[in-house]
C-alpha cells in the first residue's frame, strides 16, 4: 500500500530523527520514487527544539526585556522615590 513501510520493516515505534534513512524513504513506495535507488535519494534530518531549550530561550528573552525596562524606569523611580515628582 502506498505511504506505508514494507511488511519486512521492523515493528512501529516512536519515530526519531535516526529513522530517516534513504532505505526508509524508499520503503514507502511513493509513485515519485518508483525507479529510484539509494543513490537517487537525499535525506536530511531536522529536529524540533526540546521544551527545555524553549524554556531557556523564553527565560533569557524575558529576563533581558525585564532588565531593559528596569534600566529605562530606574531614573524615574529614583526621582519619584526622592519626592521629585510632586503634584502642583
Amino acid at each position: 500500500a502506498p505511504n506505508t513501510p514494507s511488511s519486512d520493516s521492523p515493528a512501529p515505534h516512536a519515530r526519531s530523527c535516526v529513522d530517516c534513512t534513504k532505505q526508509f524513504c524508499l520503503d514507502y513506495n511513493l509513485p515519485i520514487c518508483e525507479k529510484a535507488t539509494e543513490k537517487d535519494v537525499f535525506t536530511t534530518c531536522f529536529q524540533r527544539d526540546s521544551v527545555k531549550d524553549e524554556i531557556v530561550v523564553v527565560g533569557f528573552v524575558g529576563i533581558t526585556v525585564g532588565l531593559l525596562v528596569w534600566a529605562g524606569m530606574k531614573p524615574v523611580w529614583e526621582k519619584w522615590r526622592e519626592g521629585g515628582y510632586r503634584r502642583v
